[in-house]
């Protein structure tokens, strides 16, 4: 399907779910999708699973639009935080279409949450309450992380992975499937051969060749080099290796913060794996939660440039150092500690503060997801999920920027479940195709006026026929 298909899908009112390889121009679409929108007064809710991919379509994450907590809740605390947080309840009820990129990153527990918060907030039984809901992703990427995940002997496509597409809310959606198969990245050949064949699963003796070429290969880019790991136990040791090559300058300690229960503040600490921090001068660094005010996303790389001494921001420690982070983007930047909380019944019960920040010389694949690098050395030797190396690959746009410090064949496999979905999405994408064909350009255009001049609740849209009543009281449903 090309672009201009699956916009003029968008514009009719349905929900869709948009997919394609690396380069095929989903995000650049999303942005023409979105600024449609804002053309017509529409209210838009652009979201994104991680900081870095919202950031590209300057939006914020899922979680924070929606109000999803971390931990696990039962429907009824569910409905009872919707009700309690009236700004949330109120953005859900305004928007008229919700976009969520880097779908499959999403666990399929999360996405039935976010239908059954919608659901909650718009008072409607209506797949998410009736919103127009556009999904954006590549499942050849990372599937969704879960604890205990990092493990060589758990397979991806085992029960213990299960994708978004398996929730109860994914297949009640009823989405059309548009699949971009362009290519608009201004990229090598070699570099988008070597992902399709990682795609198709046809690795062969000249792909193979491809990536060897690039064992230990040199390379350069004008701010630093990223280096991507599969372990964190290897990111780690890279990272304190590096920061003592700083000498020279002093070492800015970073304790953290704490308050509440032991037990609890322990779970916070382990969940969002905080820590205590050790910063130089000099330090690459990556920012680790979402403040648009201060112009960082969870993902946002830079280096420290100096310190300069707090002013009781911070009751705890108010003559506290904060870093200047230049960012790469050459946004100068001194953050303050952000808090993590727990809450039980409406209550804290536990809080950490801490910098929102982590050294980076070295990430881990997983964090470089939704990422663009200049350049990378890469080591795949230990990759353990697949996807991993489909992923490392294809955040550089150049094979010559990339170095290959070692390889394994687990990442260069991809699952046979995904693999065969890719073929489903494809045979759907062509149905959606056929279905804009029938409608030829009167009917694409009455059903784009239709929705843009319909201003009720979502509830009251037109939903393929189907009708849906408007209820004060959301049924329960089982999140697990």
């Amino acid at each position: 399907m090309t672009q201009s298909q699956a916009l003029e899908i968008l514009k009719s009112g349905e929900n869709v779910f948009l997919t394609g390889a690396p380069g095929a121009g989903k995000t650049y679409l999303l942005n023409q999708y979105i600024n449609f929108l804002r053309s017509r007064d529409v209210d838009a809710a652009i979201t994104a699973y991680t900081g870095i991919a919202a950031s590209h379509l300057s939006g914020r994450t899922l979680h924070s639009w929606a109000g999803l907590s971390f931990g696990a809740l039962t429907p009824e605390q569910e409905r009872e935080r919707v009700h309690a947080n009236g700004r949330v309840s109120a953005r859900i009820r305004n928007a008229k279409v919700l976009i969520i990129d880097e779908i499959s990153m999403l666990h399929p527990e999360e996405f039935d949450r976010v239908d059954f918060i919608c659901k909650t907030a718009r008072h409607s039984i209506a797949p998410f309450g009736g919103l127009q809901l556009i999904c954006c992703g590549d499942f050849f990427q990372i599937p969704p992380v879960r604890s205990g995940a990092d493990q060589p002997d758990v397979p991806r496509d085992s029960e213990e992975n299960k994708f978004v597409i398996d929730s109860a809310a994914w297949k009640s959606a009823g989405m059309r499937t548009c699949y971009l198969h362009e290519q608009h990245r201004q990229g090598d050949e070699k570099l988008l051969r070597i992902l399709d064949d990682i795609r198709d699963g046809n690795i062969g003796a000249g792909t193979l060749a491809l990536l060897r070429s690039r064992l230990h290969a040199p390379v350069a880019a004008p701010i630093g080099i990223a280096r991507l790991y599969t372990h964190n136990e290897d990111v780690n040791g890279i990272n304190d290796a590096e920061l003592r090559k700083l000498t020279g300058t002093p070492e800015v300690v970073y304790e953290v913060l704490e308050r509440g229960a032991a037990a609890l503040v322990g779970k916070l600490k382990k969940d969002h794996k905080i820590d205590r921090l050790v910063l130089k001068k000099g330090a690459r660094v990556m920012f680790t939660r979402n403040n648009r005010g201060m112009g960082y996303v969870n993902g946002t790389l830079g280096e420290v440039i100096d310190f300069t001494s707090g002013g009781g921001d911070d009751n705890d420690a108010a003559a506290e150092a904060f870093p200047v982070i230049l960012t790469f983007e050459g946004r100068r930047i001194v953050p303050s500690r952000e808090a993590w909380e727990l809450e039980e019944n409406g209550k804290v019960r536990a809080s950490v503060r801490q910098m929102p920040l982590k050294l980076a010389w070295a990430i881990t694949v997983h964090k470089s997801q939704g990422m663009t690098l200049d350049a990378a050395e890469i080591d795949l030797s230990r990759a353990f999920d697949r996807g991993m190396g489909y992923v490392a690959l294809s955040r550089v746009k150049r094979l010559e920027n990339i170095s290959l410090l070692g390889l394994n064949e687990r990442a260069l496999e991809v699952s046979p479940r995904i693999k065969a979905l890719d073929g489903e999405f494809r045979e759907r994408s062509l149905e959606s195709e056929a279905y804009l064909a029938a409608l030829g350009p009167d009917g694409a255009a009455r059903l784009r006026e239709e929705f843009l001049k319909s201003e009720d609740d979502a509830a009251a849209a037109d939903t393929g026929g189907l009708s849906y009543e408007i209820v004060d009281e959301v049924p329960a449903v089982d999140f697990e």
